[in-house]
């Protein structure tokens, strides 16, 4: 049995530091490129679909406060195991995805201190993880704590540069909006979505966290406004401190703290490779239990919910996530692995949605219908974009 000792503040920078790992720090230059000006619109549009599916996870949760909470509410409302281990599977698949991307993004800043090669780089992060993983939960949530305020202040640092610009009496406006970027609004959405993973990983700490019912919509709800305020203001920061011509390839945070700092671009790169690395470790932890859970729940074989006497981790299913996270970090571009995970994540939001709907009515319980309505098809959409 798990124990519950995460409160809602860790459990609300749990999330945010997922989100911003992955957004800010990995995709955002990629989004304002694609899209310049509209960027704004792009984050704020992705922060508002993704907490309409927030709000089903809240609900589920507190009906079902259990570990691999997708899998659990997809058996609950449609009564198919296989259903339910396809969700549970997709679920692990995008946190293994997503940590892939996130290891392999460290990458570039490793090399801005030493020259090392990329499969080492790789190996030693993951081996830390899966190691900190298997010392406790406790452990783990304060280290990523530490790690969410870091990334949080070391963003706001990058913003606040934009200020010495303007009395150094640099002109600082927008991007003029031409039509290409209108041609580019529905794969920037569909690729921001990467942006906020990590809402829903939340849930899957329910059998950890004290008093679920009510601190998971808190942390939730917090984290997600939290992380769309910061993308928006990244956004703005980085279209007034660059212009189309001259905008960075990479790490665009860091050169954006070299536009005014010059000597400081290696703080901005520690501050980014301590982000990435938190988040990877959130969806190590988060595959992991979802693994534990499908095996509580006779969905997966009893061996991926042995339990450390003496931790109380679930050893087996942190040593596999991790040997996956290494497989594939080796293998796929960044660009690539967050396709991959956003396109599994709709999936399952899309069912969540649909499994809120379908069990409030067959059990007469009171929710707002039209969120989780409205959340499923914004999900088809963009499914649907996908593909054509």
């Amino acid at each position: 049995m798990l124990k519950r000792v995460v409160g809602p503040i860790q459990l609300a920078l749990y999330g945010i530091g997922t989100m911003i790992g992955a957004g800010i720090y990995v995709l955002s230059g990629d989004i304002v490129q694609m899209v310049g000006t509209l960027s704004i619109f792009v984050f704020l549009f992705t922060g508002f679909a993704a907490a309409l599916t927030a709000y089903s996870y809240v609900q589920l949760s507190r009906w079902y406060p259990l570990s691999a909470g997708e899998s659990w509410y997809v058996h609950k409302a449609f009564g198919r195991v296989r259903l339910s281990q396809l969700v549970g599977g997709l679920v692990v698949a995008s946190g293994v995805v997503s940590a892939s991307t996130l290891v392999r993004g460290i990458y570039e800043y490793v090399t801005l201190f030493v020259s090392v090669s990329m499969p080492v780089v790789i190996l030693v992060a993951i081996i830390l993880m899966v190691l900190l993983c298997i010392r406790g939960i406790s452990e783990s949530m304060w280290v990523m704590s530490t790690m969410t305020v870091v990334e949080i202040l070391g963003v706001l640092w990058a913003i606040s540069t934009i200020f010495p610009l303007m009395s150094q009496g640099h002109t600082l406006s927008l991007w003029p909006v031409v039509p290409e970027n209108y041609s580019m609004i529905i794969p920037a959405i569909f690729l921001s979505f990467y942006a906020f993973i990590g809402f829903e990983d939340i849930v899957n700490l329910s059998e950890e966290v004290k008093k679920p019912e009510k601190n998971i919509g808190i942390a939730t709800f917090s984290a997600m406004f939290v992380t769309t305020l910061l993308y928006v203001l990244v956004c703005v920061a980085l279209l007034l401190a660059f212009v189309p011509s001259n905008f960075p390839e990479t790490a665009p945070l860091t050169s954006l703290l070299l536009s005014v700092y010059p000597n400081m671009g290696g703080w901005m790169s520690c501050i980014a490779m301590i982000a990435i690395l938190n988040g990877a470790l959130v969806q190590l932890i988060m595959a992991s239990r979802v693994l534990y859970g499908m095996s509580s729940q006779g969905i997966l074989p009893k061996t991926f919910g042995y339990v450390h006497n003496v931790y109380q981790t679930p050893v087996v299913s942190i040593v596999i996530v991790g040997v996956i996270i290494l497989a594939l970090a080796q293998l796929f571009p960044v660009k690539a692995l967050a396709t991959v995970t956003t396109f599994f994540l709709l999936v399952v939001f899309c069912l969540v949605n649909v499994a809120l709907i379908l069990i409030a009515h067959r059990e007469n319980r009171k929710i707002n219908r039209f969120f989780p309505l409205l959340g499923a098809l914004i999900c088809v959409s963009l499914l649907f974009s996908y593909f054509v």
